[in-house]
């Protein structure tokens, strides 16, 4: 993988970037201690007048680990893909969604306020 661009965060902070492989693997690396995904649902592949990219539509259920609470989040993904390898994976998430799930939306508001301050 070349890049994978997380275009929303929950700082507010501009979009990371992740080049190669590794940065992508120490990047979610922890994820399963903080969600347990169970189910990738409503998943929809939309082409794109670019033969190298398409548009990807999914549903991720399952539960936050910190809360056992259920979650369903929304993802928006545009793939490019060169060589037979993924070139550039830009992902879309609400990280308000997010942070409900795992029970620090209180947290995320706060920080945002303390931004605007």
């Amino acid at each position: 993988m070349t890049e994978l661009r997380n275009s929303l965060s929950q700082s507010g902070a501009p979009p990371r970037v992740l080049c190669g492989r590794e940065e992508v693997r120490a990047y979610l690396a922890h994820y399963p201690e903080l969600m347990d995904m169970k189910e990738m649902a409503a998943l929809t592949v939309w082409p794109t007048d670019r033969t190298d990219t398409v548009v990807v539509e999914w549903t991720a259920t399952g539960s936050t680990v910190a809360n056992s609470q259920p979650y369903s989040l929304d993802y928006i993904v545009v793939l490019t893909v060169r060589d037979g390898l993924i070139a550039r994976f830009r992902d879309y998430w609400s990280p308000l969604s997010a942070a409900a799930a795992a029970g620090s939306l209180p947290g995320l508001i706060a920080s945002l306020e303390r931004e605007n301050t």
